[in-house]
């Protein structure tokens, strides 16, 4: 997203500082997520080598996900979910410490890899323009996350 002025930059930074901007993922992940929705909350550390990690002594940047299961499959689950904080590598650093890293995501502890990619979609972003009015930006699952795994 970008602004063209910086009061529009302004207005759109308060949103995501006041988490009222709206960002939902869809994610396969591994292992069978046994409870139909929760959150995910810890605090994220960025190492020497720009991997962000679960802070394990205090410190960190607060990181707050909802999931919501929306199928369960053959080893896996997919997942809807809505950022509350919006940390870097924040989804794929929660998931992998709860002990479901998401397919093709090799770098946080995925073991398979079904679509040839990360397992990761941004379905949609949504905030309140400058101007005035919301405005929503809605993108359909890729065909290979309707493929049973």
């Amino acid at each position: 997203m970008f602004a063209k002025s910086v009061q529009a930059k302004q207005h759109l930074q308060a949103q995501f500082a006041a988490r009222t901007a709206e960002r939902v993922y869809v994610a396969l992940v591994e292992g069978v997520v046994r409870q139909a929705e929760g959150s995910l909350i810890s605090r994220l550390v960025e190492d020497r080598t720009l991997r962000v990690r679960i802070a394990e002594r205090g410190g960190g940047k607060e990181a707050i996900t909802r999931y919501r299961v929306l199928e369960h499959r053959r080893g896996a689950t997919l997942l809807e979910l809505r950022l509350v904080t919006g940390r870097r590598a924040q989804i794929r650093a929660q998931l992998a410490a709860a002990g479901h890293p998401i397919a093709g995501d090799a770098r946080y502890g995925g073991r398979t890899d079904p679509m040839r990619r990360l397992a990761l979609h941004a379905t949609r972003l949504a905030f309140l323009h400058p101007r005035g009015g919301r405005l929503s930006f809605d993108s359909p699952l890729p065909p290979p996350f309707g493929r049973r795994t």
